[in-house]
């Protein structure tokens, strides 16, 4: 929404003093007008210059200190780099590219692939070019035939998937969290299916070409007398060397969307938070009918217990505050949350010595904090830590009121902190609802209807705490859905070119396969016979995937201070997965060529 200053100084009460302060850093930017021609260098050296003069002298958290402002176009956003509090959601620069370095590499597969299945069922289209060449047709007319032929695939593909994009891709993509506010649609305009028709064309002509210039290369005199004196691509180096790389792609790709899918999981299922997020309901609320309308939504029979807090644990959403246990010392830079007097009841957070936070008590006097803190701030003991001074923002002394256990209230990238839980309900923002099992549904109905009664012009505001969890590692599961999109795709492709290199094998083996027969070779010798060369291809692939997929999943798991095992349970599905596949398609053409009758193969000696 859009709103002028005179309105935010309504909407907080004749007071706008917190978007005109240096300090909000955090939720304010300047949008700047330049005029045409500004120089970036000359407007960079301004900006420079800005917290030198405005932060002088300024108490800023530790953390701010060395802060900078920087230019960005608004081009520049999205896709753009990863910041912290953004300004918008969208789409990271990073996650662009690596999706944009997948899809070159199915489409890579995809030409390769197109080539090498059209190569392994030239044998029987060989005479038909003997016979045209026989009849006149010069090679330039072949090529443009099976050029063509190329081209008309990839046209009728191109129809496919556009018709794919608009039902199922571009809905797919507009329910990912990091697309959740981009304008993500089809544009069926005349100039984007000029677009895409180019790229399908360009796509067709560099797929078919390889096969056109093979396949126009045939001697008719050979090809019409004995077909099987044709041969390809005699050592398939190349063939091979890119059906290894196709599988290991493919087995890194899986392992990877294994190891993503099973940290997801863990993360939003873990069972050690520390605290109870179980039957809970957030409302946002503040201001200061808070207490009133939380008293009033409280009277829902379903409602066990309720509690304020400035934030929601184990969510992104904090807040830091400067710590000394002395002021000569250095200052420790510590999470604090603001809660009331029922939240470590409500939430089920331990209390190991000491009290509670008390309502009647001077507001923001008395603190607790948790084990960590303990053990950063060198205070010997919980029990000695109790009533114990400390300063926060350098200033200001209060008590330690008492000790909590550990939990974890940050999302499990974060190792554990020390943590204070402060007082001061100017800081509170929402409502935790602890609900009856089963009564979600009609706490949700009747808090709405309270909240109307005092603010029927505004939204009302709310979020599951179990879903807001979850909610939290969204980004993870967009990408495991993503990696298995793509995984699924090049695991196709890869088993095409699987078929194609194992159909041209046995396309080209077809006499020796009779000869073995008549000499006595049962059908196992001759399936193990044509397979045992692909199977070690994909041993290769195996050996050179698995520690790029080891690496790759371990360097993702490194980021999670909280993470699930990296073991046999991720890389055996995958490995499993593969093999099977592998193995069903070798064996149908291996099974294929033990089978045929070896008259045919043998009739024209």
């Amino acid at each position: 929404a859009l709103g002028s200053l005179e309105f935010l100084k309504t909407w907080n009460g004749g007071s706008i003093t917190a978007h005109e302060e240096w300090k909000n850093y955090y939720s304010t930017y300047t949008y700047v007008v330049v005029t045409p021609g500004t120089d970036a260098a000359m407007l960079q050296e301004g900006l420079d210059r800005i917290p030198e003069k405005v932060y002088r002298g300024m108490t800023l958290e530790t953390r701010d200190a060395g802060y900078a402002f920087k230019a960005q176009s608004l081009q520049a956003i999205t896709p753009g780099p990863m910041l912290s509090n953004s300004t918008s959601g969208g789409m990271p620069q990073a996650v662009l590219i690596f999706l944009m370095v997948l899809a070159g590499i199915g489409m890579f597969a995809a030409l390769f692939n197109y080539a090498n299945l059209t190569l392994a069922r030239s044998l029987t289209r060989a005479r038909e070019v003997g016979i045209r060449k026989v009849s006149g047709a010069t090679r330039a007319q072949l090529i443009f035939q099976f050029m063509g032929e190329s081209v008309i695939i990839t046209l009728v593909s191109f129809l496919v998937a556009e018709t794919l994009l608009r039902v199922f891709l571009v809905p797919a993509f507009q329910s990912l969290s990091f697309t959740s506010e981009l304008d993500i649609r089809f544009d069926p305009s005349a100039g984007t299916y000029l677009l895409f028709a180019g790229f399908a064309l360009c796509i067709g002509l560099l797929a078919g070409i390889i096969p056109a210039m093979v396949l126009s290369s045939f001697n008719p005199a050979i090809v019409i007398k004995d077909i099987s004196k044709i041969r390809m691509f005699s050592g398939l180096t190349l063939r091979k060397t890119i059906l290894i790389s196709e599988f290991v792609v493919t087995i890194i790709l899986l392992i990877v969307l294994t190891t993503v899918y099973r940290q997801s999981e863990f993360a939003s299922k873990m069972e050690y938070y520390g605290f109870d997020w179980r039957n809970k309901i957030n409302v946002q609320l503040s201001g200061t009918q808070a207490r009133v309308i939380a008293d009033e939504m409280a009277r829902f029979p379903g409602v066990v217990s309720y509690s304020f807090a400035s934030h929601a644990m184990g969510t992104w959403a904090d807040h830091t505050v400067d710590v000394q246990t002395d002021p000569t010392k250095e200052a420790s830079v510590v999470r604090d949350y603001s809660v009331d007097e029922h939240f470590i009841e409500t939430m089920k957070i331990s209390l190991l010595t000491g009290a509670n936070l008390h309502r009647s008590e001077s507001i923001g006097d008395k603190v607790l904090v948790n084990e960590q803190f303990v053990k950063s701030l060198q205070l010997s003991n919980n029990s000695d830590a109790v009533g114990k001074v400390i300063y926060l923002d350098k200033s200001r002394p209060v008590t330690i009121a008492g000790v909590i256990k550990d939990f974890v209230f940050k999302p499990v990238t974060y190792a554990m902190e020390p943590v204070i839980l402060t007082y001061e309900p100017a800081q509170w923002s929402l409502v935790h609802f602890k609900i009856a099992n089963g009564s979600n549904k009609e706490a949700i109905s009747f808090f709405e209807s309270v909240w109307k009664k005092f603010n029927p012009s505004i939204e009302f505001s709310y979020q599951v705490y179990s879903d807001e969890l979850v909610s939290v590692y969204s980004i993870f599961t967009d990408l495991g859905r993503i990696i298995g999109l793509l995984s699924l795709l090049i695991l196709t492709i890869a088993m095409l070119g699987l078929l194609g290199v194992a159909s041209y094998s046995v396309e080209t083996r077809t006499r020796e396969i009779g000869i073995r027969k008549v000499l006595g070779a049962s059908a196992m010798q001759l399936i193990n016979l044509l397979s045992k060369q692909y199977l070690k291809l994909i041993g290769i692939a195996m050996l050179i995937g698995l520690p790029i997929s080891l690496f790759l999943s371990n360097m993702i798991l490194e980021s999670f201070a909280y993470r699930t095992e990296f073991g046999i349970g991720i890389i055996l599905p995958a490995v499993i997965l593969l093999g099977f596949l592998v193995g069903l398609t070798i064996l149908s053409q291996a099974w294929r060529g033990a089978h045929h009758n070896p008259m045919t193969a043998l009739r024209q000696e």
